[in-house]
């Protein structure tokens, strides 16, 4: 028998990536390389939550005594409101998932994925543009007296109970797309068993229905609870005081103190944990449990007043989140179109575009080298550190944005100190509060974001595809651009825009920790809704809507050829 090796490898090492052989792949050459880059990612994550978490251990901040009897009316105003906002957007998002999901009425097609044209619509615009029409000034109310006559009553939305509402349509999406997927799986097949064994509609959907979709159900509400304890344009618009906003008055107020910032954020980091951990137990769930088939579940035919009261329900809920407050801002705009459409919106709109691009193809690059580590390094060890990496979507923003803005801090004045640099202002803009810092910001925010559509795209690359490529004579550039790229790019295409969507609308991160003079779309809509000037801050809220909607249609462009070249 020859004693002669065989000129290449055909069959990919054991652990080795996807899509690489041992001997060509440089990642097995340095197999530590990918390794280290993942454990600085988590200690990059861990760093404001550790900052937040070393102020509380810190003295007493100058000033905290005028701060201490505020905290029992924060924690019970944040802790009220994200019990609120959860339930309104659990009682909505479930309730439309399951109509789309397992019902069939006129128009179901058209209202399963409209119904998450909500997105695109940030929760600030969304906020003042119902006050704007519900208030005293606004044309529900004038048309309410018209109807009911001048001394009927008009229930003030400015209140807990309308904050309430506006956040909950804003953020049932959260809750309706797991939903859907639930219900249209695994707890639409269990439904069916339990209808055919003889329960019934109502016992079918709450014995078996809701106990099977919890933890998808569950999910999304936990992010409702994080997006509500971030939340600082919603509630300033409504005059409502939580953490959030009394972290920002401490930041950028009259009477700024970033260690009172900081301690404050330090306290909101406690509940925050708490909902992180909640959420990260069940995703947990969901994995438990077993694998859905293909088929989907079927639609359940509606009476014919029942039907049309269903349609009715999601034009209602999809009307007051998205159609309603836009048809709105675009007649704000026009009036004042000619006045505003000028070089500063020109340069906001430009502030926007520029930081969401460069943030998306970061955080792209980030996750696909977080996905090729995860492909290298099989174990529960690594597993763990992947999953520490991709946490930071549970930290309020401004824990995020104070806990990088003191190590920030810390870091430009050693600078300074250290290189004797003349333009120390200049530094400060670039290293203190520039677009590095909000950069980072961003991508330890939305890395979760991105990171699932990556990863998705390179476990569909597996060493049987490309041994088969090689085998036929395919090497090089071409197994890249015929193999790889094919199956890669729908997958960061898809990381870059949902990145991108989260971005464009990001509103707290921004407010705390732009760079002077770089402004965006969200910080002028803020601006000017936080003064009342409803109708000034309708264009560039109109402009974040139509860039958001692009990205938002490109995406489902894409996901439904995905789903026609696999059907």
């Amino acid at each position: 028998m020859s004693s002669q090796k065989p000129e290449t490898t055909t069959v990919a090492a054991a652990g080795d990536f996807p899509g690489f052989s041992a001997r060509r792949s440089v990642v097995w050459r340095f197999p530590g390389l990918l390794s280290w880059a993942t454990v600085l990612l988590c200690l990059l994550v861990l760093l404001p939550a550790l900052q937040a978490a070393w102020v509380l251990s810190s003295p007493l901040p100058v000033g905290w005594e005028q701060v201490r009897p505020r905290l029992p009316g924060l924690f019970s105003n944040s802790l009220g409101l994200v019990a609120g906002v959860v339930l309104g957007s659990g009682f909505l998002g479930t309730g439309l998932a399951w109509l789309a999901a397992l019902c069939e009425f006129p128009g179901r097609r058209f209202f399963s994925w409209a119904l998450l044209l909500p997105s695109c619509l940030p929760a600030y615009a969304l906020g003042f543009t119902l006050i704007g029409l519900f208030d005293s000034n606004g044309p529900a109310y004038a048309a309410w007296l018209a109807l009911q006559g001048a001394d009927a009553g008009f229930p003030a939305l400015r209140s807990f109970a309308g904050l309430v509402v506006s956040l909950s349509l804003s953020f049932y999406p959260y809750v309706y797309l797991p939903a859907r997927y639930a219900f249209q799986t695994r707890t639409g097949h269990a439904m069916e068993a339990a209808r055919s064994l003889g329960a019934g509609a109502y016992g079918a959907f709450f014995r078996v229905g809701l106990p099977v979709a919890w933890p998808w159900i569950g999910a999304g509400l936990a992010l409702v609870a994080m997006e509500t304890l971030s939340e600082v344009g919603t509630v300033t618009v409504f005059h409502y005081e939580t953490f959030a906003t009394a972290i920002y008055q401490a930041w950028a107020g009259p009477a700024a103190s970033l260690p009172t910032a900081a301690r404050l954020a330090g306290l909101l980091l406690l509940p925050a944990l708490a909902v992180l951990i909640l959420e990260q137990y069940l995703r947990h769930s969901q994995g438990r449990r077993p694998a859905p088939g293909k088929r989907l579940a079927r639609q359940a035919p509606l009476p014919g007043p029942l039907a049309w009261c269903a349609t009715a329900v999601a034009a209602l809920a999809l009307g007051m989140a998205f159609v309603i407050p836009v048809w709105q801002l675009l007649i704000w705009s026009v009036e004042f179109a000619a006045d505003d459409l000028d070089g500063d919106f020109v340069a906001y709109f430009w502030h926007t575009v520029f930081i969401a691009c460069v943030g998306a193809g970061l955080l792209v690059a980030t996750s696909a080298i977080l996905s090729l580590a995860r492909c290298r390094e099989q174990g529960a060890k690594f597993g763990l550190l992947v999953r520490l990496a991709t946490l930071g979507h549970g930290l309020p923003s401004a824990v995020l944005a104070v806990g990088l803005a003191i190590p920030a801090a810390i870091l430009d004045g050693r600078f300074a100190e250290l290189l004797k640099f003349q333009f120390q202002a200049e530094l400060s803009s670039i290293v203190g509060a520039g677009l590095a810092v909000l950069l980072l910001a961003y991508l330890i925010r939305f890395l979760a974001v991105g990171f699932g559509a990556t990863d998705s795209a390179f476990r569909r690359v597996t060493p049987s595809l490309v041994d088969s490529a090689r085998s036929l004579g395919v090497h090089g550039f071409t197994l890249w651009r015929e193999v790889h790229v094919p199956l890669l790019r729908g997958g960061l295409l898809s990381a870059f825009l949902l990145a991108f969507v989260e971005m464009v609308k990001e509103l707290p991160v921004m407010l705390l920790m732009r760079p002077e003079g770089w402004d965006t779309l969200a910080v002028r809509v803020f601006a000017l809704a936080a003064v009342g000037d409803w109708r000034r801050a309708a264009l560039p809220a109109l402009a974040l809507v139509l860039l958001v909607l692009a990205a938002f249609l490109t995406l489902i462009f894409l996901v439904r050829r995905a789903e026609n070249r696999h059907a």
